[in-house]
């Protein structure tokens, strides 16, 4: 007897259910010997992105976003800030990211000088790694829910590089990425072909590298930027840094915001034709003249279209934004030049391009102390 349409349709819908059925079940296996990776879905430029949840029995701490430690620190406080306690959160890309020891010795020593006014001190690390001043608008949103006295703005490094973050976040479809990631069967998919397509483009930055001698020149051409789009760009982190300071001011919370301090004696320069005009700092230095080679290098950075760290422009912008709203200014610019040979940034201090090493994370922490303790020895705090 020959079955009917609707019975032949109706036995293959259940047979592809029972099978993929099989396929969640071994993948779910699979999972308990294979992880999956943790993926930031939006990667923090999303609407309903919290870099801190709820965590113990009633809520009542919040700790960071399991799917965000690619990018952040992890960090556990009280939802709810205890009595006598300052609370400060420090904000910024991957330069306050790698402080974390330095906070905590920072905690310590205020501690102590301001024992006679505070019982406790919380220094809370909201530094993400490429996070620029579009997300970090995000997360001070959030994290003045948790009752802070003090903001730190330390971000001027990452403004070209958040963009291409933007383009790799694929937004419209975050909703659905969300979705079918529920299944594990998906999850070890998304992950074998996130895992081929790294090692392809490792083994294609390797075969640029080796070709051309020079990996300073191998980054994509899908970032290339004109001169009239990098100072959209400008005036976008002006826009930004406004609105913070407008949001921390609207609330009553004092801010605090620094300067960046960038190497001008080894900068990260995409292209070639950077480096060459470049050259003309480093014969300069060669030949002793630091002062005027650092004027140089701040003139010839600030029209770069395409940065990996900040220039004169971003820190003319934070110098205007702090005195336009009266907000203290940390100048780690100006300190980590007055701690280096010749007064020239880049020859003892840095670890790269943009992120100091120990001795400079040192001067950078000190500059920030001296502004906390204007605001918090004073009679009126």
């Amino acid at each position: 007897m020959e079955l009917s349409f609707s019975k032949k349709l109706l036995f293959s819908v259940i047979t592809l259910l029972l099978f993929f059925l099989l396929l969640e079940g071994v993948s779910r296996i699979i999972e308990i010997w294979l992880p999956p990776m943790r993926v930031d879905y939006g990667l923090g430029f999303d609407e309903d992105t919290r870099l801190f949840v709820p965590a113990g029995q009633n809520g009542e701490l919040r700790f960071t976003d399991p799917f965000k430690l690619s990018s952040f620190e992890h960090e556990e406080f009280s939802a709810k800030k205890p009595p006598n306690t300052l609370r400060i959160m420090m904000l910024g890309g991957s330069s306050v990211r790698f402080l974390e020891g330095h906070l905590r010795a920072l905690e310590r020593e205020l501690k102590a000088i301001l024992s006679g006014k505070y019982k406790d001190v919380e220094i809370i690390n909201c530094g993400g790694s490429s996070y620029g001043s579009g997300r970090l608008a995000i997360i001070l949103l959030e994290v003045l829910e948790y009752g802070p006295d003090l903001i730190i703005l330390h971000t001027g490094h990452n403004e070209f590089q958040e963009l291409k973050q933007l383009k790799l976040a694929h937004l419209s479809t975050v909703k659905l990425q969300k979705t079918v990631s529920k299944s594990a069967f998906v999850r070890l998919m998304r992950d074998r072909l996130a895992e081929m397509l790294i090692a392809y483009l490792e083994f294609k930055r390797n075969k640029e590298i080796l070709e051309t001698s020079d990996p300073i020149t191998t980054v994509s051409r899908d970032y290339d930027w004109s001169i009239k789009q990098a100072k959209r760009r400008m005036e976008l982190f002006r826009e930004n840094m406004t609105l913070m300071a407008e949001i921390c001011a609207n609330n009553d919370v004092p801010m605090i915001i620094g300067t960046l301090p960038t190497n001008l004696y080894d900068p990260w320069l995409r292209r070639r034709k950077f480096k060459s005009e470049y050259s003309r700092v480093r014969n300069l230095t060669d030949e002793g003249k630091w002062e005027e080679a650092k004027i140089l290098g701040k003139e010839l950075l600030s029209k770069i279209p395409v940065r990996g760290q900040a220039s004169e422009l971003e820190n003319g912008i934070i110098r205007e934004i702090a005195q336009k709203y009266n907000i203290p200014l940390a100048d780690v610019e100006k300190a980590v030049e007055e701690n280096e040979p010749y007064g020239f940034p880049g020859l003892t201090l840095f670890r790269d391009y943009c992120h100091l090493n120990y001795e400079g994370n040192e001067v950078l922490i000190q500059t920030y102390k001296d502004e906390i303790l204007k605001l918090f020895r004073s009679p009126k705090m």
